[in-house]
């Protein structure tokens, strides 16, 4: 049931473990690497689809960092707080039960192990300018404590030694040059928001065959995304995915499981996130995606 939101005013007890946060993480280590170029990214996921091997790339930010707070010891109420304002932000403004949040930290840590390619914002500069903000409880908090403890939370998980890692979120941004070449002469599926026409003109701009589309409703109509939406999504990404099938992905959270679902078919997937609405030409007028737009779009 969609109940109102909590207020979006941080009770005392959020203010003080977000300054206890802040003056215990601050200065601890975030992820080193090695990491891997957009090329090399692309180049797995082209071999992956010649050779018709599953493949997954996944992309972390602040929204994913709520998520993998939430069991970190001694900052219960301020991990609660994160993670109910991101996952608002995502699905819509609503109250969040303890096991849908439990749920969806679930869901992302998933993604995140099937994946064969990981893309989170970990420059060193990134984090500095980050800390060097200071601990203004007035600010948006959330989106501090996702931004920072995913970085120092790759850095515990050491995934550079287990899986490629690419050091800045915009890889979505960064494919775009070889997305064409990633799909041309395969099928295609396209998970996202974009209208009935938009993956097949996709699929006729780059010469690919269309195998489906996986349509995903705004959060403000139709069908609650998450959970309720959630198992129909599970069962349509895995009609549309199989060996060859080049999967692109936008649903923010969800595209991680959504992404694990399709390689665990046999697929190529990639959590593409507004990449698809530049694709598609829907940036808004004067964001920073509009020239991106005016150059990319389909």
């Amino acid at each position: 049931m969609n109940t109102p939101p909590r207020p979006h005013t941080p009770p005392p007890e959020v203010r003080d473990q977000f300054l206890a946060y802040r003056e215990a993480w601050d200065g601890s280590p975030v992820c080193s690497g090695p990491f891997v170029p957009a090329r090399e990214v692309a180049q797995l996921a082209t071999g992956a689809a010649v050779r018709r091997e599953p493949f997954a790339a996944v992309r972390l930010g602040p929204a994913e960092g709520c998520c993998l707070f939430r069991d970190t010891r001694g900052f219960y109420d301020l991990a609660e707080f994160s993670q109910a304002a991101a996952m608002s932000f995502e699905f819509g403004p609503r109250h969040w039960l303890p096991d849908e949040m439990d749920a969806m930290t679930a869901l992302v840590t998933e993604g995140i192990h099937e994946a064969s390619v990981i893309t989170a914002a970990c420059r060193p500069e990134d984090h500095a300018a980050l800390v060097a903000q200071p601990p203004d409880t007035g600010r948006d908090m959330a989106a501090f404590v996702g931004a920072t403890w995913m970085q120092h939370w790759l850095a515990s998980q050491d995934l550079p030694s287990r899986r490629p890692v690419y050091r800045d979120a915009n890889l979505h941004i960064d494919l775009l040059p070889s997305l064409r070449g990633i799909c041309t002469r395969h099928e295609i599926a396209v998970v996202g928001s974009q209208g009935a026409d938009f993956p097949r003109r996709l699929a006729a701009a780059w010469g690919a065959t269309l195998a489906g589309q996986v349509h995903l409703p705004a959060p403000a109509h139709g069908e609650p995304l998450f959970p309720e939406a959630l198992p129909r999504l599970r069962e349509e990404v895995r009609r549309v995915s199989a060996p060859g099938v080049v999967v692109l992905v936008g649903a923010g959270l969800l595209a991680k499981p959504l992404c694990a679902e399709a390689a665990e078919n046999g697929a190529v997937a990639l959590d593409l996130g507004a990449a698809l609405d530049v694709l598609a030409g829907r940036a808004p007028p004067g964001s920073p995606g509009a020239a991106l737009a005016e150059r990319w779009r389909i």
